[in-house]
């Protein structure tokens, strides 16, 4: 049984869909590349083109894009042949493996995934990732081969697997998996489920998800062990559940979730989910995707309430070892969908919650927290901040939203230059109507796009 193609998705900033979104953990692998071309473009269209082709030249398609941040944090996502419209700056930009090819090298030679990059305030960059059919050894003969079967013997192949150092994903693939490793270097090794194929345990015995590999000088050999029906074992150690429901309480399963330290990637499963064997101490970043026409609005925190976030930061204890997060979704059908964007500007142009590179030194102003009060409702039922991958809402056309935004922040720079200085940045007034009130009433006729203004001193 081969799942490997079954695996194809698509998955942005918005909805992953459950078909292929296995391969979209292969967001935190990548990347390198080369300038091919430099034409006119602007921030506002495409100035990043990333296309994949296979050794002998013939173009492939569907192969999974991230750029990151240099500091690893996700800007854009898509599938090849993917353009991007990027702000000035540097960023990482990386490849997934699919199927029966394995990244090789990019089209100047270069054989690391991830690959920094610079983006101009013109000009575009062009790149292209080269794919074999095989996939290369370790670092002086040393690798992590990684295989599956069913605890019954027969074979089952295309399971997805990453390959983490320090929490950071470094690698993925579908076994049978090779990685390339460093000898005396240790590993975490993580087995995903699909369709009819559950894990179970290692070949040795160990039946957690994420097993620990010293690598040798030599090829280490492991095997996922799987089953064909889902595992009902129950939590087990420090957990935190992860649920997913309506407003109007009904239970919605397979939104995609991803378990997260200090941003990097850790583990990530569908609903309902439970995190096993987690840290006392350790905090935890849940971060829970929307789906189709379900738009996430806040999530419900056992522990500590309502966050009107789609993430949420868990510290378990010995008071309080487990916690459940119920994410609450709206509905809101295409033909009825209108979307609402807002953005906050400092009156030179400059908005808050954008990043880009001045002089060598990342610029980051902080985004203004926002939140949004429904229709008939009396408080806000969701929130962000400017320039947050949430935005914009998808809402009901034609309907009264309560947007109310910060009145200012007081407190240290958070960006360079000027890192650490006290700033206030004030609400000065709506760019469309000068009103002064940083809370106003919007009635949606189609997409909209409203700017609030912001003085610094």
């Amino acid at each position: 049984m081969n799942l490997t193609t079954a695996k194809n998705g698509i998955f942005h900033n918005s909805f992953p869909s459950l078909t292929r979104v296995l391969a979209l953990i292969s967001l935190l692998l990548f990347s390198s590349l080369s300038v091919v071309a430099i034409t006119s473009s602007s921030a506002s269209s495409p100035n990043l083109l990333v296309t994949t082709q296979s050794q002998n030249g013939s173009t492939i398609t569907g192969y999974w894009v991230v750029v990151e941040t240099t500091s690893g944090s996700t800007v854009q996502t898509g599938f090849s042949p993917a353009q991007f419209a990027l702000a000035p700056g540097n960023y990482l930009v990386g490849v997934g493996d699919y199927g029966g090819e394995f990244f090789s090298h990019w089209s100047d030679g270069t054989t690391n995934r991830l690959h920094p990059i610079s983006i101009a305030s013109s000009g575009s960059v062009t790149m292209t990732a080269i794919y074999s059919t095989t996939q290369g050894g370790g670092t002086n003969g040393s690798a992590i081969t990684v295989n599956s079967v069913y605890a019954n013997g027969s074979s089952v192949s295309g399971l997805y697997v990453t390959l983490s150092q320090n929490g950071a994903t470094t690698a993925s693939g579908f076994t049978p998996a090779t990685f390339s490793v460093t000898s005396g270097q240790t590993y975490s090794v993580t087995a995903e489920d699909y369709t009819n194929a559950y894990f179970n345990h290692w070949s040795n015995g160990d039946g957690a998800r994420t097993i620990s590999v010293t690598a040798t000088s030599s090829d280490t050999s492991l095997s996922a062990i799987y089953t064909q029906t889902p595992q009902s074992q129950p939590p087990t150690g420090n957990s935190i559940t992860v649920l997913g429901t309506t407003l109007n309480g009904s239970t919605i399963n397979g939104i995609f979730v991803d378990l997260r330290i200090n941003g990097n990637h850790i583990a990530s499963e569908f609903t309902p989910v439970t995190f096993n064997n987690l840290q006392l101490g350790v905090q935890y970043g849940i971060v829970v995707y929307w789906y189709g026409n379900y738009y996430i609005r806040y999530i419900n925190d056992s522990n500590t309430g309502i966050d009107l976030q789609r993430y949420d930061l868990v510290t378990l204890s010995q008071s309080h070892p487990s916690d459940t997060l119920n994410s609450i979704f709206e509905y809101v059908p295409p033909s009825q969908a209108a979307n609402l964007n807002i953005i906050a500007e400092f009156p030179n142009g400059t908005q808050l919650g954008t990043a880009s590179v001045v002089n060598g030194y990342d610029l980051h102003t902080p985004g203004m927290w926002l939140t949004l009060t429904p229709p008939f409702q009396s408080t806000p039922y969701t929130g962000t901040f400017t320039g947050g991958s949430i935005l914009p809402f998808t809402l009901f056309n034609h309907e009264t939203y309560i947007v109310q935004m910060s009145s200012g922040y007081d407190g240290p720079w958070t960006g360079n230059p000027g890192y650490g200085q006290v700033v206030q940045i004030t609400f000065s007034h709506w760019q469309d109507n000068n009103s002064t009130d940083p809370n106003r009433a919007i009635t949606l006729d189609g997409n909209a796009q409203y700017i609030a203004i912001y003085d610094q001193t």
